[in-house]
């Protein structure tokens, strides 16, 4: 799409702040106003329309995508995002050990157990863990407690928290980056884990390679996005 328009401002609205080019407030593809919680987030919006060129690029603007996303998609689905987040509850990847590689095993145990007894201190979410990949059930408080977390979030937090939790691979690790429990450099480093010591041994083939670099762009994003909508 060619650039049609000249100016970008931000106007206050009753229940937030707009985006305007050339005086007309920008709309989501589902020709819902975009209005976002926060100056900041609007302002950061903005600025992504006013950096595009002659022809408008959305790949380039990831927080416009994730404010369409809470506004068009989450806002109006929360029961349907909350059960693809409870998903991750009944299966997180934390709750896994590896069961033939002892030196992968001592990995997860040393960067995953900090996230688990954080879950289980702040969140009261007390998780069951098992060695290989055959399901293990975990307990119905355990559960509960997950969602309660889960639900606390608006829709422009619960789309972030989606985002980082589907780019982490584990509900838990979102959680504890939504709760700025460590750095998201940390918790990158605990999601790709097993990739990180099959590269070691094998080293990195180039769409992994890819791969991982779209999930930490997306995590970024999620993460800007999060502290923008709390600012």
């Amino acid at each position: 799409m060619k650039r049609f328009y000249k100016t970008v401002s931000i106007d206050m609205a009753d229940d937030g702040f707009s985006v305007v080019l050339d005086g007309r407030a920008v709309k989501t593809p589902a020709k819902v106003m975009l209005i976002v919680p926060t100056k900041a987030l609007a302002d950061a919006i903005a600025a992504e329309w006013d950096g595009q060129g002659e022809d408008i690029r959305p790949q380039t603007m990831p927080l416009t995508q994730l404010a369409n996303t809470a506004l068009d998609r989450v806002q109006g689905r929360r029961q349907a995002i909350l059960q693809d987040m409870a998903g991750f509850a009944r299966s997180d990847m934390l709750c896994y050990r590896e069961a033939s590689q002892r030196p992968l095993q001592e990995r997860q145990n040393a960067l995953w157990s900090p996230y688990l007894m954080w879950a289980k201190s702040e969140l009261g979410a007390d998780m069951a863990i098992t060695s290989g990949v055959m399901p293990i059930e975990q307990s119905r408080e355990a559960l509960t407690s997950l969602a309660f977390a889960v639900e606390a979030h608006d829709s422009f937090e619960l789309t972030a928290l989606h985002g980082l939790t589907t780019a982490f691979g584990s509900l838990i690790l979102g959680l504890a980056c939504a709760s700025a429990f460590t750095t998201l450099d940390e918790i990158w480093r605990a999601a790709i884990i097993d990739e990180t010591y099959q590269a070691e041994l094998w080293g990195m083939d180039h769409e992994a390679q890819v791969r991982l670099d779209n999930l930490l762009g997306e995590a970024t994003h999620a993460h800007e996005f999060l502290n923008l909508v709390r600012s």
